[in-house]
């Protein structure tokens, strides 16, 4: 009996599978608030669009991350969702500030819709992880 050997899209599979069962997990324990800071550190955006994308104050944050408090599930999965599009998007254009500049424009794979404004929702967070991994692989039509 052959032993078949994983294909590129079949690791492609797999690995997606683990990140999203690790987002998962960790987010139904909670990440601790100062994960937000990973984030920012990841994207090089500023604090105000922290404060958009999870519709609280950095302000707030900051006394979360005194406290040393956990997010709530849905912060948490919105968190590390940010963290992995960041440092992926970063790897696919090359650094921080040419994804950025993406991020600001019109994405044909996203209906014209911005990429900084799609991140404001979890589906359109997925969505433009999906748009990143399409450029990463060639896949623009």
């Amino acid at each position: 009996m052959a032993i078949k050997s994983i294909t590129d899209d079949e690791q492609n599979y797999l690995v997606e599978e683990q990140q999203a069962l690790y987002i998962v997990a960790h987010s139904l324990k909670g990440v601790y608030a100062n994960s937000i800071d990973d984030v920012l550190l990841a994207s090089g955006y500023d604090k105000s669009l922290i404060e958009q994308i999870m519709d609280t104050s950095y302000k707030t944050y900051s006394r979360y991350k005194k406290d040393k408090k956990r997010l709530n599930p849905d912060q948490s999965e919105r968190i590390l969702k940010l963290k992995a599009l960041f440092t992926f998007g970063s790897k696919v254009f090359g650094s921080k500030d040419s994804l950025a500049k993406w991020m600001q424009k019109p994405a044909f794979g996203l209906n014209g819709i911005l990429p900084n404004d799609a991140i404001k929702t979890s589906t359109g967070i997925d969505l433009v992880m999906n748009e990143l991994t399409n450029i990463a692989y060639g896949n623009l039509a």
